[in-house]
């Protein structure tokens, strides 16, 4: 889902008009008298002497127009980037490395003459010397530079920070620092492919930058990118073994690859180090001892973290969310008090709203719990819009539509053979709490099937999809332009991407990323032999469900009952076309039946999946295994019939939600009397 929310262009990009502007400008500053040669510094004044980056031996020789070819496409600047590499081969033809990075911005321009040629250069070029590595900074000159970066931008005021430090880095390139705090300014502006860019450059012009490196990881966790966080959080340690914040974010990288036994060594071990103060630490930690079902452990570290700070909803809801602990009279009570201080966060109080919802729901007073569930929600919206993530209904139901128009069943069909030949994964998806845990717990039971997690791969593989620079440049429109080879090598990068997450030689596996059904279409084009599991629930039940329960990410359209109708509506109305083109390629397990009729349900889903019946798989709860979702403590037990109708005690207050529900089976309903019709 996380495809279709960023927007891939920024400033500066490879066809920003007001590019010549600026390097009119910066080329200006650069002909002004220059103390600092041979390096080629700015003005006087604009940067404080005790910079010391590693400089090429002159500003206009080859190797100084590569490395400021080199920032500025890092800093977005494409266009610029390209007329240094043109002029830096013209000094020295025989420069490999700037043919190559010509060759790849020209193919991200769309020049496909230019990259033609920039490739035969490669090619041709004979051996050569490449630029002058750079020296290895130490720590305190790294720390120094920063302290004269920040100088050079306490006098440049009142010109912009990020202003300063572009005119800078155009004419100091390899100055690692000041690429560094870029970075902090895209990070503020949420541009996160403009901050992986930066820091990738700083780090490859400072290896040993602890910090860049950390929040390099940091991004590619918050990217859904473990396993490339890993790889950087090694590099890290291996030159700063005890640095603390990278052990925590490796235990973080190694949660999310599945690996709960290594992820909660490192916490114990810096437990048994230091006594640990902070929270999130302590409710981190709760977390991967709950998914690895370690219940009282878990119970004592969310205790930790609420005696260290009484404000932590989240601590509380954990609690909560544990579905075996009861909160106290006493902990309701602190959760009241903490609800009158207005300075608490808005998190926080989006968290002990839902503990009470959860609190009163067990104490059958719906009226009660309705409430603070509707209060926590309204928090949680209004906060997502202020920070400019709200959810936009009418943008999904266009998505869903273009969808529709693409995946037509003549396009699949001259299709049909392409894509990666594997049959090894097996995809669950459908909407959140429809039963995918379930699903995937008893095919986890298999001896064949492997269990992981959500994986976000499929929908990395989309949103680059959706930053391509073909004439029709929306997904999946995008994939109209690719060849049966484009389309393997796609099924080729999610099998290598995901290898990090299977732990066993099992034949098949399991990705269980729900929203996955948006993307349905592309998983048949590059895993034509994948099988695909659509788990549908009652749309009241489904949908009250996702209302009540905190979902980390990914459900921006769960805090407004109206938005959950349509987006449950979206979902329904893009598998009927896939069930209308190809009838019966996706299985549908209905929750309701899987319920009533359990070995009958099992014994088909095994069945599509092409293996064999086994007994195991009818006492999934019995299986032993990490299970990271909110419903973690449902399949450790049998299958119960309580939560079918549990929504009815709250209809009361679920109009607008019913009113969007009915409003999709009156649509379905016609379009059925219509076909008859005709």
């Amino acid at each position: 889902m996380a495809a279709d929310k960023r927007d891939t262009k920024r400033p500066g990009g490879p066809r920003d008009t007001g590019q010549a502007a600026i390097a009119a400008a910066l080329s200006h500053a650069l002909a002004l008298p220059d103390p600092f040669r041979p390096f080629g510094a700015p003005p006087p004044g604009l940067v404080p002497r005790n910079i010391q980056p590693d400089p090429p031996a002159s500003r206009h020789s080859a190797d100084f127009l590569l490395e400021r070819a080199l920032t500025c496409s890092a800093m977005g600047m494409q266009d610029t980037a390209i007329d240094d590499l043109r002029d830096a081969v013209k000094l020295r033809p025989s420069l490999r490395p700037a043919w190559r990075k010509l060759h790849e911005l020209l193919t991200a321009a769309g020049d496909s003459a230019g990259a033609e040629h920039a490739a035969g250069q490669i090619a041709a070029a004979p051996t050569d010397m490449p630029p002058r590595p750079q020296k290895p900074m130490s720590t305190g000159r790294l720390e120094q530079n920063e302290r004269a970066v920040a100088q050079m931008i306490a006098h440049g005021a009142p010109r912009p920070p990020e202003a300063l430090l572009r005119s800078h880095l155009f004419a100091t390139p390899t100055d690692a620092a000041a690429l560094y705090a870029l970075a902090g300014h895209t990070t503020a502006q949420r541009d996160h492919e403009a901050t992986a860019l930066l820091l990738q450059r700083a780090l490859e012009l400072a290896p040993n930058y602890l910090k860049a490196r950390r929040d390099y990881a940091i991004l590619l966790l918050d990217q859904a990118k473990p396993g490339q966080a890993l790889h950087q959080l090694d590099q890290a340690l291996r030159e700063f073994p005890g640095d603390e914040l990278c052990l925590r974010y490796r235990a973080a990288a190694l949660a999310a690859i599945g690996d709960d036994d290594a992820s909660l060594a490192i916490y114990e071990s810096i437990i048994q180090r230091r006594a640990v103060k902070e929270t999130q630490f302590w409710t981190n930690y709760a977390r991967r001892l709950h998914y690895a079902g370690r219940r009282a452990e878990c119970v004592a570290a969310y205790r930790t973290c609420i005696r260290l700070a009484p404000t932590n909803g989240e601590a509380y809801w954990g609690i909560a969310n544990l579905k075996y602990e009861t909160l106290s009279e006493g902990d309701i009570a602190a959760i009241y008090l903490q609800l009158e201080n207005p300075h608490l966060t808005s998190t926080d109080r989006f968290h002990f709203h839902y503990t009470l919802g959860h609190v009163f729901e067990k104490q059958g007073n719906h009226a009660k719990s309705f409430e603070h569930y509707a209060a926590g929600a309204a928090v949680r919206r209004d906060d997502l819009i202020a920070r400019g993530e709200g959810y936009n209904s009418e943008l999904n139901t266009k998505r869903v539509a273009r969808t529709k128009e693409f995946f037509s069943r003549a396009l699949l069909d001259e299709r049909a053979g392409w894509g990666h030949p594997s049959a090894a994964p097996i995809f669950v998806l459908g909407m959140p709490r429809s039963g995918s845990t379930l699903v995937e717990q008893i095919l986890a039971s298999h001896s064949a099937i492997e269990g992981t997690q959500e994986l976000p791969d499929i929908g990395h593989i989309a949103h680059a999809l959706g930053s391509g620079r073909h004439a029709e440049a929306t997904y999946p429109h995008t994939m109209r332009h690719l060849t049966a080879a484009q389309l393997t090598a796609l099924g080729e990068q999610y099998l290598d991407s995901t290898k990090i997450y299977r732990k066993t030689g099992r034949p098949f596996y399991i990705d269980k990323m729900p929203y996955n059904w948006i993307n349905a279409g592309l998983i048949l084009l590059i895993l034509p032999n994948a099988k695909i599991i659509d788990t549908r629930r009652d749309g009241m039940s489904c949908c009250f469900s996702v209302f009540k329960q905190v979902i980390a990410r990914g459900a921006e359209f769960a805090f407004d009952l109206t938005d959950l109708g349509r987006f449950y509506n979206d979902y329904v109305d893009l598998m009927a076309h896939f069930e209308s083109i190809l009838p019966g390629r996706i299985h549908r397990v209905d929750y309701e039946r899987m319920v009533d009729d359990t070995e009958t349900e099992i014994r088909r889903l095994l069945a599509y999946c092409g293996v064999p019946f086994e007994e195991q798989c009818l006492r999934f709860w019995e299986t032993r295994r990490s299970v990271a979702t909110p419903s973690s403590e449902q399949v450790r037990r049998p299958i119960f019939r309580d939560a079918l109708d549990h929504w009815r005690n709250y209809e009361a207050w679920l109009g607008p939600l019913k009113v969007e529900l009915d409003r999709s089976k009156e649509a379905l309903l016609f379009e059925k009397r219509s076909k008859n019709f005709c």
